[in-house]
């Protein structure tokens, strides 16, 4: 990215970081609404030289992602919660993922740069989950937080493709739905020890009151990458 697009997102950031802070959820938003619009008209405005170049200036990785390193404990098992934000942040990045085989730890498929904002991003989100739910009803509190991530996502995605549909056809479309395709690829070449996970997410509650704190705090948090700065989270279990 150029400077003055790095530029414009700190900008954007820092007041969405602000509104958030203040308790102004619609500004907040609002705020990170803009940062998604301004990281897809950032690919929208890429030269054809840009394009011609990617793969080698931004070439499609596959990255590991490991929970315990954001306060979460390492498992040998699949953690529903944590793999449903992740596959819903991804999508929202330009990315997909696979979870491993017989632990909590997933890969990352996309570019170089969205991947990295994936991981960012995710780490924030469960540095924030491990840190702010409660020991009682804690299921229950991350199953509303997970919800309202995934809702929030959702219309996010929703938004960006009604943009790309109404825009004009032109070579970074054409390049989004070849990275998808080489996405695809990587990931297939990989089936085997890890397998592609599913978007859906249920969970009936026992505690409302701990879903509706979860969902809350879900439904508030930010999602333009400020929680580089999140605070070290508490040792709980999962």
């Amino acid at each position: 990215m150029n400077e003055k697009i790095i530029e414009k997102l700190q900008k954007l950031m820092a007041h969405e970081k602000s509104a958030r802070e203040i308790g102004s959820a619609a500004e907040a938003d609002a705020f990170a609404a803009k940062v998604s619009e301004l990281l897809l008209e950032h690919k929208l405005s890429m030269s054809e030289v840009e394009i011609a170049n990617v793969d080698q200036d931004d070439p499609i990785v596959d990255e590991s992602f490991w929970p315990h390193e954001h306060g979460a404990n390492f498992t040998l098992r699949h953690v529903s919660w944590q793999l449903h934000i992740a596959v819903h942040v991804s999508k929202l990045n330009f990315c997909e993922i696979m979870s491993h085989w017989r632990s909590n730890g997933i890969s990352i498929v996309g570019r170089k740069q969205d991947v990295a904002v994936t991981k960012a991003l995710l780490g924030w989100l469960i540095e924030k989950a491990m840190r702010e739910s409660p020991r009682r009803d804690r299921r229950d509190w991350l199953a509303g937080y997970t919800r309202a991530l995934i809702n929030r996502c959702t219309e996010m995605l929703i938004a960006r493709h009604a943009a790309e549909d109404a825009a004009e056809p032109n070579a970074v479309y054409a390049l989004i739905r070849t990275d998808q395709l080489a996405i695809q690829e990587v990931i297939d070449k990989q089936a085997g020890p890890r397998t592609k996970l599913g978007a859906n997410y249920a969970y009936i509650n026992s505690s409302r009151e701990a879903f509706d704190a979860g969902h809350s705090t879900g439904s508030n948090v930010s999602l333009s990458g400020d929680g580089l700065e999140a605070k070290p989270p508490k040792e709980l279990t999962t």
